[in-house]
């Protein structure tokens, strides 16, 4: 995971406005994230609820909902990681207008909240 956000960090850093590089960046770390927090409810054994029961697999959402109802997470926590997840899903849109300085927050925040998040 350390990893992939200093991976993110590095073409953030090396895309000098290209927004290409932006969003690669932004999509990176967002995966980054996402991976922490299905290992950390893998480690944990909590059961994720999936929101609509019909999913065939849970998403960042759920397993957020999930954490903060087991007690991983606080509100606050969840409503940082909703934001970087929004942030993290608009790279991924190219009908999103990006911003670099959110990108960066989203690497720097969700790197912050993984080491917390445990």
């Amino acid at each position: 995971m350390a990893d992939e956000f200093a991976t993110a960090d590095t073409i953030l850093l090396e895309a000098k406005g290209q927004e290409v590089f932006v969003r690669v960046s932004g999509v990176i770390a967002r995966v980054a994230l996402e991976r922490h927090l299905f290992t950390v409810i893998d480690q944990r054994g909590i059961l994720i609820t999936v929101n609509p029961p019909h999913k065939k697999k849970p998403e960042a959402q759920d397993a957020i909902v999930s954490l903060r109802k087991e007690g991983v997470i606080t509100a606050i926590q969840q409503s940082q990681l909703e934001t970087l997840f929004k942030i993290g899903n608009n790279c991924a849109h190219p009908q999103e207008i990006i911003d670099p300085t959110d990108v960066e927050k989203m690497i720097n925040d969700g790197k912050q909240l993984a080491s917390v998040i445990l």
